[in-house]
């Protein structure tokens, strides 16, 4: 079975995450950013299906206790994650600006593979700006709905059933 990218987009925009990870390497501690996504839920045969589709890997966690059910984790990193995003890009909502910045870093490395240590400030100054804007998507929170019955923004807030 193959799923379309719609699908597959809509899937990531619920369940997915999109990172800009950055490691200290080195016996000078040089800073090193790289893009990593993936989707992580209890569906095992969904995930097999997309880590079939696009490759990557594939993770189990047992539950840690009977009210916890097993869960997988599928991801993949830098340039394959780039293609992955740039697959699912234009189907996606909630994640738009964090695939943007994933892009935008994994663009940048491609680029600037290898450099000359005069230009080394203003790439990695400009790799930890995206770093720095990506956690900033990860802090973006919203306001509860209220319960059925509860005030909200002076009146009661009700379902429609």
């Amino acid at each position: 079975m193959k799923l379309s990218i719609p699908y597959i987009a809509g899937l990531f925009d619920g369940e997915g995450h999109v990172s800009i990870l950055k490691k200290y390497i080195g016996k000078n501690k040089n800073a090193y950013y790289h893009l990593a996504i993936g989707i992580h839920m209890c569906h095992r045969p969904l995930m097999e299906i997309i880590h079939s589709q696009f490759g990557g890997y594939l993770n189990g966690k047992c539950a840690q206790s009977s009210v916890h059910r097993h869960s997988f984790a599928w991801g993949l990193s830098n340039k394959r994650a780039a293609d992955f995003l740039e697959e699912i890009g234009p189907y996606t909502v909630v994640k738009k600006e964090e695939i943007i910045l994933g892009l935008a870093l994994q663009e940048h490395i491609e680029l600037h593979k290898y450099y000359p240590d005069s230009e080394r400030s203003k790439i990695m100054n400009y790799r930890e700006y995206l770093y720095l804007k990506s956690k900033e998507h990860k802090k973006l929170s919203f306001e509860p709905l209220p319960l059925k019955g509860q005030w909200f923004n002076g009146r009661i807030y009700s379902n429609k059933e």
